[in-house]
């Protein structure tokens, strides 16, 4: 077990992904707010979304249960590596939109070396469409 100040107090426990430390970040939010209860006017919720890195996700299964239907606001939070540590990060409206996975089949034709214009060469074709998708991407989206 690797010693460090973070390491679980019961040995062989800690899984160390970034879901222990949304689990401590929103306990430590509960207490935090416990701790300031009086000065809260209303009601909050502190929520999981379950399996929120495989696709649906929980989130579908949390509105379908009613979770959200008297809340009024939410505030989401995710762990970043690019967010240097003892930084918080923020964003207004929509953030951390969800990759998607497809499958995509090129059918070409193989060709002699000497006659290379009598083949569909899916490779060219494939490394078109990887190109295509990432300047699609970087035009529209700033890197920052």
């Amino acid at each position: 077990m690797a010693d460090v100040p973070y390491k679980s107090i019961n040995p062989g426990v800690m899984h160390s992904c970034g879901h222990d430390v949304h689990a401590a970040i929103l306990l430590g939010a509960v207490f935090a707010l416990a701790d300031m209860r009086d000065a809260i006017h209303g009601d909050v919720k502190f929520i999981f979304q379950a399996a929120e890195e495989m696709p649906p996700g929980g989130a579908i299964a949390l509105v379908e249960a009613g979770v959200l239907d008297d809340v009024d606001q939410i505030f989401g939070l995710h762990v970043f590596l690019m967010t240097k540590t003892g930084t918080v990060g923020f964003s207004y409206g929509a953030m951390t939109a969800s990759s998607d996975l497809f499958d995509l089949t090129i059918k070409g034709r193989g060709a002699h070396a000497m006659a290379p214009e009598q083949s569909i060469d899916p490779i060219t074709i494939g490394t078109e469409i990887i190109q295509s998708i990432n300047n699609m991407i970087a035009r529209r989206v700033a890197p920052t």
